[in-house]
């Protein structure tokens, strides 16, 4: 029992530095007030014998334990799910209140008090299991923690039948420490809390590792992924379209006269300018479409389920709405606008294809006098860039280099 509550207390700070480290890690804390409520329950029942196992004590122990499983269902739901079920939550930790007030009167031997007894306990923890399984994303890390669970709450309903096989839980609660079910159930407990704990920990670090990973790739002025995380999302969304054999379209656009803005009313000014167009295009950004700056004043999207018609009406919403902000905060008359290429991808096309082609259609916008869209033309010397495969890391800085050659800046 000592090493149980050892056990808790180690496992509670954890969770509390994890929530302290990252104030989005809700889950952390509803993970730390389970330990509090664990350790409570251990707490009471280890000093037991100096308080002769009073009534109210032995609901304490029953109650606080109660408390802590449903923190940790709590805790579950809200990191696999964003939302906790209040009232089923509450409807089962009741019922576990109302069966130990009806089962508090029945020999401590009882097989049928016994099963009740660790039933709450098991059934609370299922609704834990069951949010991991809904929201879990098949992940070897959420599996292991799938599993977990489920050995956490069936080693409640295994103890009623070791009790029976090991000769009791003792006959007064004063005896029940000394008893080989006693050791035996303890011991089971601490190797599930250590293998949960460990889940749940390996689990929050690696959300704060995701986290963290996530802030590095965002742009701090646009708030659009970096080129590098852009690429690779767009690798991920390839594979995605391609296995569901979904349309896809790119769109590449450029803010025009942005060396203008920069020189004629300051950097301060051209990062507003960044910063409103970045906005803009989040505001415009689906599920599943992946936006990113992959130069100075240039930027890529990626639509999903989107095809050329739907991609040009897209581009072309952004360029008016754009050319009526403000984008410069009030701080000049200037009126910024941008220029757009667009292309649908075709199926199992290499995204350098896709990019080439997109190039040159906003190549064409900008020679068309800026301020507007143009979608790509079909283009043999495609074939060429089809065959190059996946598009490497600095692809797109190097496709951005040779553009340079030939085009009107700005």
């Amino acid at each position: 029992m000592a090493i149980n509550v050892a056990l808790g207390v180690a496992i509670m700070v954890s969770f509390l530095a994890f929530g302290l480290f990252d104030r989005n890690q809700k889950p952390a804390l509803w993970w730390f007030a389970a330990c509090i409520a664990g350790v409570a329950s251990g707490l009471i029942e280890y000093s037991m014998p100096p308080l002769e196992y009073t009534a109210i004590a032995r609901f304490a122990i029953y109650a606080c334990f109660a408390v802590c499983l449903s923190c940790i269902s709590i805790g579950l739901w809200l990191r696999y799910l964003r939302r906790v079920p209040v009232l089923p939550i509450t409807i089962v930790f009741m019922a576990a209140i109302v069966s130990y007030a009806l089962i508090s009167e029945l020999p401590r031997g009882s097989l049928l008090r016994a099963f009740v007894y660790q039933g709450s306990y098991s059934t609370i923890a299922l609704v834990g299991v069951a949010a991991v399984w809904r929201g879990m994303d098949r992940s070897a890390l959420d599996r292991t923690l799938l599993a977990v669970m489920l050995l956490f709450a069936l080693n409640f309903l295994m103890k009623p039948p070791i009790m029976v096989l090991l000769g009791g839980n003792g006959g007064l609660a004063q005896d029940y420490l000394a008893t080989d079910y006693a050791m035996v159930s303890q011991t089971m407990m601490a190797i599930v809390t250590i293998l949960l704990a460990f889940a749940l920990g390996l689990r929050t670090m690696a959300d704060i590792l995701g986290t963290i990973q996530k802030r590095s790739d965002i742009d701090r002025l646009s708030g659009a992924l970096t080129r590098d995380a852009f690429h690779r999302e767009v690798s991920r969304s390839l594979w995605q379209a391609d296995r569901e054999r979904t349309p896809k379209a790119l769109i590449l656009c450029d803010l025009d006269h942005f060396k203008l803005v920069n020189d004629t009313f300051g950097h301060q000014v051209g990062d507003l300018v960044i910063a409103q167009f970045g906005a803009l295009l989040e505001s415009f950004r689906r599920p599943g479409d992946v936006v990113g700056r992959i130069g100075g004043e240039e930027f890529c999207i990626l639509l999903s389920r989107c095809d050329e018609g739907t991609a040009r009406l897209f581009a072309e919403q952004l360029r008016s709405t754009f050319e009526s902000l403000d984008a410069t905060g009030g701080r000049s008359a200037h009126r910024c606008t941008a220029s757009f290429g667009v292309t649908e991808m075709r199926p199992a096309e290499a995204f350098e294809a896709a990019f080439s082609r997109v190039d040159k259609a906003l190549y064409e916008a900008k020679s068309a006098g800026r301020n507007c869209v143009r979608l790509a033309r079909p283009d043999i010397d495609d074939q060429d860039a089809e065959a190059g495969g996946a598009v490497e890391p600095d692809a797109l800085q190097k496709r951005r280099s040779f553009r340079v050659v030939g085009r009107t800046q700005g």
